[in-house]
């Protein structure tokens, strides 16, 4: 027992035995490397949240019975996942990876930041209401510009493989198939990245009403961070200090640590046959628009296509899943 204690944080002791329940909890999802840890570090800067990070990732031994990305039909019954969010959201989960972040201090509440929960984030937030769900979006072609440059690290790269889910085949991908089977097959990283993008992006977009999502663009919060921490935790004020608001997180990009600017870096690296290319898979998806020329957000493009991708979705009728909870 001893042992077990000097391995985990004595803040994640307590929430793991119920000794103090967080009310405030919040759940930041995204793509890998659209900044989700920066965005974490500035939602948290006053140190106020326990962090958790990627809980849901299948690095984790309690997550290793979910895929990659995977996809959770609202209302289906998965009593292993259920459970698992239960812990993760009530603040009682622990793991060392999951923790590295906690501090020996009372908290007022939970910060979850995750990569690969988009497609069952709207299964959970029907299953756990009490979240309040966060989803960060940035540009296609700089996500995939900072996957390509970490190309060391182990990123998942075989849309393909996301139509072996038959259940995210049959309510969203399916229109969408034969794109999905050609890209892959010419296997190249920079359209795999962005057609990766579009399926988790557009997933949720569709999913969740306009009010019972919060969206945030990662440009945004880039020109104005303390008017993203406000919106998102729901004060007046929170006017950040420079120093803290310009900090890299700790798996920042070369790019950035080199003084670049993260909203352009990416145009250098790819020319224009490429971004024809890659807006050509973002138009299959409807999501062509949300950004404009110069690469900055469209939130009037992002509200179309969340108000008009809901209604359509409203009339569609979901079967019984047909995946097997250890699929």
């Amino acid at each position: 027992m001893l042992k077990q204690l000097y391995h985990f944080p004595l803040g994640s002791i307590l929430a793991a035995n119920g000794f103090r329940k967080l009310e405030d909890v919040i759940w930041l999802i995204g793509d890998a490397r659209s900044g989700t840890t920066w965005i974490a570090n500035l939602l948290n800067h006053q140190g106020n949240y326990r962090e958790m990070f990627e809980p849901f990732h299948p690095a984790v031994p309690a997550a290793r019975f979910l895929a990659n990305y995977q996809y959770v039909r609202p209302g289906h019954d998965w009593p292993e996942l259920e459970r698992l969010s239960n812990r993760i959201f009530s603040g009682s989960f622990h793991s060392r990876r999951v923790d590295r972040g906690v501090r020996i201090k009372p908290y007022q509440g939970l910060l979850v930041k995750d990569i690969g929960a988009n497609l069952f984030a709207y299964w959970a937030a029907a299953k756990f209401p009490q979240v309040r769900t966060v989803l960060l979006i940035r540009n296609p072609f700089a996500v995939a510009a900072s996957k390509l440059e970490k190309s060391t690290w182990d990123w998942f790269d075989k849309p393909s493989k996301l139509l072996d889910q038959s259940d995210l085949h049959d309510d969203f991908l399916q229109p969408h198939a034969g794109l999905i089977r050609e890209v892959s097959a010419r296997n190249d990283p920079l359209q795999n990245y962005l057609l990766i993008w579009a399926i988790l992006n557009s997933v949720p977009l569709r999913q969740f009403g306009p009010t019972e999502l919060k969206t945030i663009f990662y440009e945004e919060a880039f020109q104005d961070p303390s008017g993203m921490v406000a919106s998102v935790l729901r004060t007046q004020h929170a006017e950040l200090d420079p120093a803290v608001a310009k900090r890299p997180s700790k798996v920042a990009s070369q790019s950035l640590l080199t003084g670049k600017c993260p909203l352009t870096s990416w145009k250098s690296q790819f020319d224009a046959q490429q971004l024809r290319e890659g807006r050509r898979i973002l138009e299959n998806f409807g999501l062509h628009r949300f950004y404009d020329e110069r690469g900055m957000p469209d939130r009037a493009a992002l509200n179309d296509f969340r108000s008009q991708g809901y209604a359509d979705l409203r009339v569609k009728s979901f079967g019984p899943s047909n995946a097997s909870p250890a699929a």
